[in-house]
């Protein structure tokens, strides 16, 4: 098994357990950004690829300006908006 299907099952079983806990109390928002090169892209906006500035919120912490956040209703939601995202990475996950 290699590090990506390790990586993989601890995302999906992070996002189930997500689910579980919330038991349809909550909508769930998922963003997913790219840093290559020090830029920051967003990968669920492919239509706003500009650097994307890093802030910081005195108390709410770091957040990225203008970074897309679709609503997902269920686990597979997820999947789906992270094979998008995958698909505007620079790098490709293979």
């Amino acid at each position: 098994m290699g590090w990506r299907d390790i990586t993989f099952k601890i995302v999906a079983n992070i996002i189930y357990n997500i689910f579980i806990s919330l038991l349809n109390k909550k909508e769930v928002k998922v963003s997913y950004m790219e840093i290559y090169c020090e830029k920051v892209r967003d990968l669920l906006s492919p239509q706003n690829n500009d650097n994307l500035k890093v802030r910081e919120h005195p108390l709410l912490g770091p957040y990225v300006d203008n970074l897309e956040k679709m609503a997902a209703c269920s686990y597979d939601d997820v999947f789906d908006l992270m094979d998008a995202g995958n698909k505007a990475r620079h790098i490709k996950y293979i």
